[in-house]
């Protein structure tokens, strides 16, 4: 009975995000031009279409969770036939709606996760369902996630294998195994998290050196799957291991853009810092070990934007990041909710 009412109070959390939010859905299908914004849907195409994997460059071809989800739900007829800026005669509507469909849902379980592993850890449900709604409604959700590409369901899964981080779960071990084909960019935030959490714990090491071990075995199936499965010629300077020092001293980039790329659409990045700066000021403390892995995980996305010939994806890069960054910024801002909760009564 328990385990049916955790099952039905995440369904009303659930549908308090949709219905806060399905709007955007409607808005982004009718007004969205990919061309402009998400080049990236046309490389996805062939997979939603047909799954067609030996059609599709990578490293797009490598990212096939996301897009046989979309392909089953293009196959099942899912579809709002409605008149929308976005007319490609090569494109069949009913694709690009599923395609934004599921991104769009991934968002809202995305928050449900961040409202899930707060919840478990503060037990407040006021507190965590603000947490949720602050990355459904975030810069970034809006800009990199609804769209008809594959960053939002990356992030859902991030999201979950943090949430299982965090509560000791095993189920880890599989979702890491399932990002294989869906991002590999997350085995390099959790291998990460896990040295971080080694160096400043200093205790249950067994289980940080397991996820560490499976996030780099995983990370190294996925290369080894890249080089041979599912190989094309396309972007082959991102493995051109030999030119990644002289990338880093002769960065080939538009500075201006670069920084507002990285910087103007994390306004939940942005939230963690202030909070930081504001709590150092009131001499309250921090949790420094958070502190330490935003930072290195800051720098770390930086390096490989570089030595990758990555561009102007910073933001939207680090931005898969967000449900750590969020977790952290409710631990540094839950005290000071209760203090003012405490002080209204």
């Amino acid at each position: 009975m328990l385990q049916e009412n955790k099952y039905q109070h995440s369904l009303k959390v659930f549908f308090a995000y949709f219905l806060l939010s399905y709007i955007i859905l409607y808005f982004v299908y009718k007004y969205f031009v990919p061309e402009i914004v998400c080049i990236d849907f046309f490389s996805y195409y062939p997979l939603y279409k047909n799954f067609d994997i030996k059609s599709t460059i990578t490293p797009f071809n490598t990212r096939l969770l996301n897009p046989l989800i979309v392909f089953i739900f293009n196959k099942a007829g899912i579809y709002y036939n409605t008149n929308i800026a976005f007319k490609n005669p090569n494109i069949d509507q009913s694709i690009f709606f599923s395609a934004l469909l599921i991104s769009y849902l991934s968002v809202v379980f995305t928050s449900l996760v961040i409202y899930l592993t707060c919840n478990n850890h503060f037990k407040n449900k006021l507190f965590s369902f603000g947490v949720g709604l602050f990355y459904l409604l975030g810069g970034g959700t809006l800009v990199f996630c609804i769209n008809p590409a594959t960053d939002a369901f990356s992030i859902l899964l991030l999201a979950l294998i943090f949430k299982s981080y965090l509560e000791k779960s095993k189920w880890i071990y599989p979702l890491l195994f399932l990002a294989i084909f869906q991002r590999e960019y997350i085995f390099i935030v959790m291998s990460l998290v896990a040295v971080l959490d080694i160096w400043f714990e200093r205790k249950d090491i067994n289980r940080y050196l397991s996820i560490l071990f499976v996030s780099i075995l995983c990370f190294c199936i996925y290369m080894g799957l890249r080089k041979t499965v599912f190989y094309t010629p396309n972007h082959e300077e991102q493995l051109q291991y030999n030119q990644y020092l002289s990338r880093l001293f002769s960065p080939e980039m538009n500075l201006a853009e670069y920084i507002r790329q990285g910087v103007f659409t994390q306004n939940i990045l942005i939230s963690y810092f202030l909070i930081l700066i504001y709590k150092c000021v009131k001499k309250h403390s921090i949790a420094k070990k958070n502190m330490w892995i935003v930072l290195i995980l800051i720098l770390q996305i930086n390096l490989i934007c570089l030595i990758a010939l990555l561009g102007n994806n910073i933001g939207r890069l680090f931005y898969m990041t967000t449900p750590i960054v969020l977790f952290y910024l409710a631990i540094e801002v839950y005290p000071l909710y209760n203090k003012y909760n405490s002080s209204a009564k």
